[in-house]
């Protein structure tokens, strides 16, 4: 015959669950990771109020965050104690970049290699997927531009992030076309900017799109 045990809420047991909530709450408040976060939020109203919170894994440069808000789900990265990115996760479960702030020269590299086939390039952003299946860059070649085939575009590309190990990847011709595709703002102070700059993109599918 099986027997059952009832747990009975004294005011003892109460006081002693709402001493370790009470403590969970305060180490979460004190967390200055979080406490960034929730400053920066404060100072972008577009992202919401934060209703919860909680550490992910970091990324190379820094930690990552991600928040719940009465606007939607975010994915935050911080370097330096300062935010850096801010993702926005779509219904699709893609991930839309609604903030970008550049790193300092560490974060670019330039590419040093001998070889012919692939011209100079910068790495301006990159970042791990959400999907984990690898990771996603943003690359300039000051020297491409829009008059430069799209097949030769499209194979540039792709000797590039095979060579970084990225799974999709942007170019862009110009810094401002990346800034602009980064920023809200500066895209809307230079509207021209992405379009003049942008020169194509491999998705995670693997397709070159415009």
């Amino acid at each position: 015959m099986k027997t059952f045990e009832y747990f009975v809420f004294t005011p003892k047991v109460f006081l002693i669950l709402s001493t370790l909530v009470i403590g969970i709450i305060s180490c979460n408040s004190g967390n200055p990771t979080l406490t960034i976060v929730k400053e920066f939020a404060k100072q972008h109203s577009e992202i919401g109020s934060i209703n919860s919170s909680s550490e992910m894994p970091d990324w190379e440069k820094g930690k990552r965050v991600q928040i719940r808000t009465d606007k939607g789900e975010y994915l935050v990265y911080l370097h330096n104690k300062e935010v850096v990115s801010v993702y926005k996760y779509l219904d699709d479960g893609q991930r839309l970049r609604i903030y970008h702030k550049e790193i300092s020269s560490t974060t670019a590299t330039i590419d040093k290699s001998k070889d012919k086939d692939i011209p100079d390039y910068k790495i301006l952003f990159q970042v791990d997927l959400n999907s984990g299946e690898g990771r996603f860059g943003e690359i300039l070649i000051s020297s491409y531009s829009k008059k430069i085939p799209k097949v030769e575009r499209e194979r540039t590309l792709r000797k590039i992030i095979k060579k970084e190990g990225f799974v999709s990847a942007v170019l862009y011709s110009t810094e401002d076309a990346y800034k602009a595709n980064s920023s809200e703002s500066f895209s809307k102070a230079h509207p021209n900017a992405f379009k003049n700059g942008y020169l194509g993109q491999i998705t995670e599918k693997g397709v070159f799109v415009e």
